[in-house]
């Protein structure tokens, strides 16, 4: 399932999902999981902010407005560089979500390029 998320491989992660495949926190967000993403969230430990704030970024980059938004309410941070050198914006217009680019910008991130 890592491999599958990390190189953004959708229909893989879905299937391996089908198959009963378990997930972490990010890979819950990238694959828009919100059942399991707000079971993190009612545990003891919940998950740290840079936990909270790369959910988003994997999130955006699987075209998960819902995720992205419950993500946003939990304080990630919207103008994260992460991995690629890609912030969760540049992510959404690579997922190919306008809906959720236009939301992400209605917010006020920015692209990468532009921190």
């Amino acid at each position: 399932m890592s491999d599958a998320v990390i190189f953004a491989q959708w229909n893989a992660a879905r299937r391996l999902l089908e198959r009963g495949a378990r997930t972490t926190f990010t890979e819950s967000a990238g694959l828009g999981l919100l059942d399991r993403m707000a079971t993190w969230f009612e545990q003891d430990h919940k998950p740290a902010d840079d936990q909270v704030t790369a959910a988003l970024w994997h999130a955006c980059r699987g075209g998960q407005l819902q995720a992205a938004q419950f993500l946003i309410g939990k304080g990630a941070n919207i103008n994260w560089v992460g991995w690629d050198k890609i912030a969760p914006l540049d992510g959404a217009l690579q997922s190919g979500n306008q809906e959720l680019v236009a939301w992400l910008q209605h917010q006020g991130a920015k692209r990468a390029c532009e921190l």
